[in-house]
């Protein structure tokens, strides 16, 4: 049996590199949303969805990196 998953792809201006001829340059950020069977219905995901995209444009980051480093900073800090 395969693992479904949602995935969200989107084009990010990215914030680390310089404007060139009006323009920044943007990178493609793709993001796990969730597997399938974590959401009852495919509003719920969408709502999901939306605020990993808000994350996303805010911060220029992928947000479950985000989660990652933060969940790592909280660990070190309980021990």
């Amino acid at each position: 049996m395969t693992k479904k998953t949602y995935v969200i792809q989107r084009r990010v201006a990215s914030s680390d590199r310089n404007v060139s001829e009006g323009r920044k340059p943007s990178s493609v950020l793709k993001v796990k949303v969730g597997n399938v069977f974590d959401f009852p219905n495919i509003d719920e995901t969408r709502q999901v969805a939306r605020q990993l995209v808000q994350t996303m444009l805010a911060t220029k980051r992928n947000p479950n990196k985000i989660k990652r480093e933060t969940d790592a900073s909280e660990l070190k800090m309980r021990l």
